[in-house]
């Protein structure tokens, strides 16, 4: 019987690389939001046709250079502010500070924090993704847990993936 152990600590560091998990799962609109280059290219592709405009002589008057300055500087502002809300959303995170256990077996996923314990089934999760680092686990749209190969207490990664893959052919 395969058995693994992943003990998480929720420091700043596993908790930035969870939530860059979830914003990964999201769907297409909220990745290009959350991602440099949902930011850059319209930045790149104003200057382009400026540039272009430019060298055609199209000839520009001050009320244009306000609206692309603006442009420029909303584009910046919401980009800090991205990053901002984002951890704003860290700091507040209720399990910073704290330890999670999470056991899986054949019989299902345990887990054990400092705010719950919790005994899942195999069909429990919504989704499981296995990454070349380790395995996100999806309750539910916004929710889930990252479990990173370097928190294994016990076991190995490959173990973790033959577990998974045995439980996800079960489900299908």
């Amino acid at each position: 019987m395969i058995k693994t152990v992943h003990r998480i600590v929720w420091d700043d560091t596993y908790i930035a690389a969870a939530q860059q998990m979830m914003i990964d799962r999201q769907n297409w609109s909220l990745r290009v939001i959350y991602k440099w280059w949902g930011w850059w290219i319209p930045r790149v592709v104003v200057v382009v046709i400026i540039g272009g405009m430019a060298v055609a002589g199209v000839r520009f008057d001050g009320t244009f250079y306000a609206y692309i300055g603006g442009f420029l500087l909303l584009s910046l502002f919401g980009e800090y502010w991205t990053h901002r809300s984002l951890a704003r959303a860290r700091a507040r995170n209720r399990n910073r500070g704290s330890t999670t256990t999470v056991s899986m077996s054949e019989g299902g996923i345990d887990m054990i924090g400092a705010l719950s314990s919790s005994q899942l089934k195999w069909k429990a999760p919504r989704s499981i993704s296995v990454k070349p680092d380790g395995v996100l686990l999806m309750m539910a749209n916004l929710s889930g847990v990252w479990l990173p190969d370097a928190a294994l207490a016990e076991g190995t990664p490959d173990d973790v993936r033959q577990l998974v893959a045995a439980n996800r052919a079960e489900q299908n």
